[in-house]
């Protein structure tokens, strides 16, 4: 119930104005989301995750710039034009999937 109750509050605390960035769209980056995570330029992106990420720890999720290095073949399938970047994590019970190229 605890959950419920902090999904409440999160939706309490989007402001109108977060929600319109939020769903604007930016021509000038491949990925608003991950600009926001101020990453070192020099570090490469990486499409492999790193360690077992939390949900909130977009920095070690996997980074596609690409479909080649998707591992859900829904994903791949779905990149089109309108699609630029995606992260990606693995849910434990489904590790065999980590392994890029098939």
């Amino acid at each position: 119930q605890g959950g419920l109750f902090e999904a409440e509050l999160a939706v309490q605390s989007v402001s109108t104005d977060d929600l319109r960035d939020l769903f604007t769209l930016r021509m000038d980056t491949i990925s608003d989301t991950l600009d926001s995570l101020n990453l070192d330029p020099k570090t490469p992106l990486s499409a492999t995750q790193k360690g077992t990420p939390t949900m909130d720890d977009l920095e070690n999720w996997g980074h596609h710039q690409s479909p080649d290095t998707l591992v859900d073949d829904v994903l791949q399938r779905a990149w089109d034009d309108s699609v630029s970047f995606v992260f990606s994590t693995n849910v434990e019970g489904n590790i065999e999937k980590l392994t890029v190229g098939k």
